[in-house]
């Protein structure tokens, strides 16, 4: 029990500093809705949503003021991630989700973000 209690506040405070980094960046999010569309009407290698979130991810890494070497690997990484992620977001989607791909996808920055700073 103790233990998922401390899973759920790490995921907690993961999903508060990607909403943070979210709310700090010049990078438009798009709204719940329109995200939606763009997942569902992609291809399977979701290219459209890679050409939304590849500016974001752009800018989420650069202001980690990372050298050239990890900032070229987390970028690789991370439009490599999208496909799965968009994936699992659309196979687990009901339509009472509140939270946007982009929020979910956020967890994934956070993630790779902390590995490398590890």
């Amino acid at each position: 029990m103790m233990v998922v209690r401390l899973l759920w506040e790490q995921l907690d405070r993961v999903r508060f500093s990607a909403a943070r980094q979210m709310e700090n960046y010049e990078f438009k999010l798009l709204s719940r809705d329109e995200e939606l569309e763009i997942l569902e009407k992609d291809d399977k290698s979701f290219t459209r949503t890679t050409k939304y979130l590849e500016p974001w991810i752009t800018q989420v890494l650069k202001k980690q003021n990372l050298d050239d070497g990890k900032f070229a690997k987390l970028y690789a990484e991370l439009i490599s991630d999208i496909s799965v992620a968009a994936r699992r977001f659309l196979e687990n989607y009901t339509p009472d989700k509140t939270y946007k791909f982009s929020t979910y996808f956020g967890w994934y920055i956070a993630q790779r973000i902390n590995k490398t700073a590890e």
